[in-house]
């Protein structure tokens, strides 16, 4: 048998055989100053620099044994190891996804927090200092999006049709978030082949309301946000209203605005006022409108809203 498989499985029977005798640590409440100046101690970056060096050498039996050596380590008070871990975790954004073995993110994604402080707004409420389990979370998802990404890109220089399938098909946010991110990178030739597709399956599948927003907000590209906001609905706009405030000048909202309102669902047409019509209380025939849409059931609290929002005393008035 190999020698490195020796190793591995020699190190597994040693860490399962530890775990068999190990009794979990009930969580604690600390005072957040306090536990912060633990979390301070010498021995913790020569784990951190032990555990990077396993992971790199790629020897996931070792990385496993030194993170139940950190876990069982006498010196380590526990808001030291904790701040380890989470530190060690953060250090693995930065390593290839398939540099890390499974095993060892499952152990890092279920490792129970124990030291628990008031929550910095609301003292009754207790949080844990360090959330290893979240930031294994975080990290993951991370490597999930630049993967899926770097996939995206290569599916757009082929065929856009096959990204926008490949979002469809995602179950995972991060997958989704990946393949919004290839878009930038893409070209406007390559956005707006993805943007004619997913528009064509905007009905079946309003999530690809995202993916058509992105592309036309990277073209600038208002014809292509028009036609969204006459067939999309309204979950998933949020941002690309807020964006499309930001980006396109004052006539162009006041427009897209205009469309939301004449050919948009009602739940559209109020978004729409909510997220564009804020920067628009200068503009005399967003006003205007505004004061009709008053007296529509539909957008007359979403128009309110709007025009309360404005700091012209006239408009008040």
């Amino acid at each position: 048998m190999h020698a490195r498989t020796c190793c591995l499985m020699l190190a597994c029977c040693a860490l399962t055989a530890q775990a068999a005798d190990y009794v979990p640590r009930e969580p604690e409440q600390w005072e957040r100053e306090n536990a912060w100046r633990l979390s301070s101690s010498a021995k913790t970056r020569a784990h951190e620099i032990e555990l990077l060096q396993r992971v790199r050498a790629g020897d996931s039996g070792q990385t496993l044994a030194s993170l139940q050596a950190v876990d069982q380590d006498p010196d380590l008070s526990a808001p030291a190891r904790e701040r380890l871990l989470f530190e060690f975790v953060n250090a693995l954004r930065h390593e290839p996804p398939q540099a890390v073995d499974q095993r060892v993110m499952q152990y890092l994604a279920e490792y129970p927090s124990t030291v628990y402080v008031p929550h910095e707004d609301h003292p009754r409420t207790l949080v844990p200092l360090f959330s290893i389990g979240t930031v294994t979370a975080g990290v993951v998802h991370g490597w999930t999006r630049e993967e899926s990404a770097l996939r995206g890109s290569l599916l757009l220089a082929r065929d856009a049709r096959e990204l926008v399938e490949r979002y469809v098909a995602a179950t995972h946010t991060p997958e989704q978030r990946g393949l919004l991110d290839a878009m930038v990178t893409a070209t406007p030739a390559q956005r707006d082949e993805a943007a004619s597709v997913a528009l064509e399956g905007l009905n079946e599948t309003p999530a690809l309301a995202e993916l058509v927003g992105t592309a036309a907000l990277l073209n600038e590209d208002a014809l292509m946000m028009e036609r969204l906001l006459t067939h999309a609905r309204a979950e998933g706009l949020h941002r690309l209203l807020r964006e499309s405030a930001r980006r396109f000048e004052a006539d162009l909202n006041a427009h897209l605005l205009f469309t939301a309102l004449d050919q948009g669902e009602p739940g559209v047409a109020s978004l729409a006022i909510a997220e564009l019509a804020p920067a628009l209380m200068g503009h005399a025939a967003t006003l205007e409108r505004l004061f009709v849409e008053l007296s529509v059931p539909a957008t007359g609290a979403a128009a309110a809203l709007a025009l309360a929002g404005s700091a012209d005393p006239a408009v008040l008035t």
